[in-house]
């Protein structure tokens, strides 16, 4: 009896590369080959940089929303950004198991700083942050703290703002602190995970960065201002990853710096696009919100208005809590996070449909991730990103 046809050992590898991760860690059952195949670094990094190379294509970006209503937070809801408008189909909203730490505390102060190629990073309380892959439910949960000086014991007594992105010449994720417990004294914390070790540098000029960072292009970046007699002109302040160093850049377009009846409000990352959220006063308590990409990164003259949503209360747009662009959908349309709302914006018709009704735990708003087989575990390891156009 002739033996059926066999698959070359060199073709399995770029066959299963092309699978999202539900599917590959269901695989890892079929045969033990399989399982080391799929759990090897080599392996990761090529479906890492296929998916990311094709990204547009795969369509593999999900949100990361907290779950329920109830404290203490235990699961969050994992939402597809494939088709926001098939709530019926099993893949579009998952429940993802919070990664429990094996030492007990109060999961109301857990929070998200950020995430990069499938690693998610979260924060409990002050010092203490979790690398957690939502795809494959891995977590590490090992990573060195940061002693706080006696009296702090809370966000409100002291000022922070955190990052997270990949160090594509150390092939290493880092975590960036920005800390003022006493104005004008500003420290820098950063963490290599590779190394899993905090270094802690003091800057000469203090800063202070509106909210969390948005990492693109191997830089953290935060919306700063500085105040003159007559307005407060916003700026951004990028950290570089690679150097390890601050650099105050002028990149936002002047129009949104200097007239007084727009405000940039918020950074985002949208699309892998670094973004500017803008609000635009109309006069008599109205408003548009103006959701503005960076088309090249790094040019100025390169910022383009992508989508204005009409007509919105100025007395509910509050610095970004209540409303956050989520995604370009590719029929023209915005999905956007309006309260406790997931709603699709039609441009066209200037409307919204709603899609999914969350609950902001603490304030937060919906993380954007990407489905990947990247192990908190191997940092660094043979993982490296390809390099963004």
């Amino acid at each position: 009896m002739p033996q059926p046809p066999m698959l070359a050992t060199d073709v399995i590898p770029d066959i299963l590369s092309l699978l999202p991760v539900k599917t590959l860690v269901r695989f890892r059952c079929v045969c033990r080959q399989w399982n080391s195949l799929i759990r090897d670094p080599m392996f990761i990094e090529l479906h890492l940089n296929r998916t990311m190379s094709d990204i547009e294509e795969t369509r593999r970006w999900r949100f990361l929303l907290p779950e329920a209503h109830t404290c203490p937070l235990r699961s969050f809801r994992s939402l597809n950004c494939k088709n926001p408008d098939s709530v019926d189909d099993q893949d579009f909203i998952l429940s993802v198991d919070y990664p429990r730490h094996k030492r007990t505390y109060d999961d109301r102060h857990v929070r998200v700083v950020g995430s990069c190629n499938g690693l998610v990073c979260l924060l409990h309380k002050l010092n203490h942050y979790i690398l957690w892959n939502p795809s494959t439910g891995e977590f590490r949960d090992d990573l060195a703290t940061i002693v706080l000086p006696p009296g702090v014991t809370n966000p409100i007594s002291s000022c922070f703002s955190h990052g997270f992105g990949y160090d594509s010449t150390m092939d290493d994720y880092k975590i960036v602190r920005i800390t003022n417990f006493i104005y004008p004294s500003t420290k820098v914390h950063v963490l290599n995970l590779g190394s899993n070790s905090w270094r802690v540098f003091e800057l000469k000029d203090p800063i202070l960065p509106y909210h969390d960072s948005m990492f693109v292009s191997g830089s953290l970046h935060w919306l700063s201002g500085k105040t003159t007699d007559v307005h407060t002109e916003r700026g951004i302040l990028a950290f570089s990853l690679a150097e390890e160093k601050f650099r105050e850049e002028t990149l936002l377009p002047t129009f949104m710096t200097m007239e007084a009846s727009r405000c940039v409000t918020e950074l985002r990352v949208v699309g892998e696009k670094l973004s500017a959220l803008a609000v635009h006063s109309k006069g008599q308590g109205t408003c548009d919100i103006e959701i503005w990409v960076m088309l090249e990164y790094g040019v100025k003259g390169s910022w383009r208005k992508k989508v204005t949503l009409l007509f919105f209360d100025l007395n509910f747009v509050s610095w970004g809590y209540l409303f956050d662009p989520l995604y370009f959908l590719r029929n023209g349309e915005t999905l956007v996070m309006l309260n406790e709302d997931i709603m699709i914006y039609d441009p066209e018709e200037n409307s919204y449909r709603k899609v999914y009704s969350c609950y902001r735990f603490g304030g937060q708003t919906a993380s954007l991730y990407i489905e990947t087989l990247v192990s908190p575990f191997r940092v660094p390891s043979a993982i490296k990103t390809i390099k963004r156009k």
